[in-house]
């Protein structure tokens, strides 16, 4: 599929080749909002806009130019860049439905005006998160322990040592401090599944 951009309204859509700015599909845009997306996308066509600057249309009918030149995938991050050259990236680790997903789902995505999403993986990723630094990286410690091994389940982990599942997911997050002591009932609650794992014979 060639380089293409999504024009959104309130009331539909268009999906234009960024390349020489043509329709790729029957649009569902009102014909007003269709006539003014079609006159911005040959201008920007013309003035090269095979940079990859996103258009899309508001609520309000006006078509916004979304400052985003180049998204792309690297070392478990989500990049982007902006027409600035500014480059911002998040961790997969907090998006394990991207981290997972095949290079073909990855590229199977939309921009939309507040951010990206793929329509297949259920999943959004807003602009603004690339701005967060808590999305960087897992945190070391507990986020990083359960976020860069999936296989641990927060359920089991919290029936293993007798605590909510809320309030292991909270520790997790990092809006709750645990203490030594319970750090500790993770820690061995963690390494119990392990131990458990290694005896498993077949």
């Amino acid at each position: 599929m060639p380089p293409h951009i999504h024009v959104r309204s309130a009331d539909g859509k268009a999906k234009f080749n960024l390349l020489d700015g043509t329709m790729m599909e029957e649009s569902t845009l009102k014909a007003q909002d269709l006539k003014r997306a079609k006159e911005v996308m040959q201008e920007s066509v013309k003035n090269s806009c095979k940079n990859g600057t996103i258009f899309m249309v508001n609520k309000t009918k006006e078509v916004l130019v979304m400052n985003i030149r180049k998204l792309w995938f690297a070392d478990n991050r989500i990049y982007i860049q902006t027409t600035e050259g500014e480059e911002l990236y998040q961790s997969l680790y907090f998006y394990p439905r991207l981290l997972h997903a095949t290079p073909e789902q990855l590229v199977d995505c939309e921009l939309w005006d507040d951010g990206i999403h793929w329509d297949a993986l259920d999943e959004d990723v807003s602009f603004e998160s690339f701005r967060y630094p808590e999305t960087k990286e897992p945190a070391p410690g507990l986020q990083a322990a359960f976020l860069t091994n999936p296989e641990l389940n927060v359920s089991a982990v919290a029936r293993r040592i007798g605590i909510r599942q809320s309030l292991l997911a909270s520790y997790i997050k990092g809006t709750k401090k645990p203490s030594s002591e319970r750090k500790a009932q993770i820690l061995n609650a963690i390494h119990s599944i392990g131990q458990s794992l290694m005896n498993v014979n077949f």
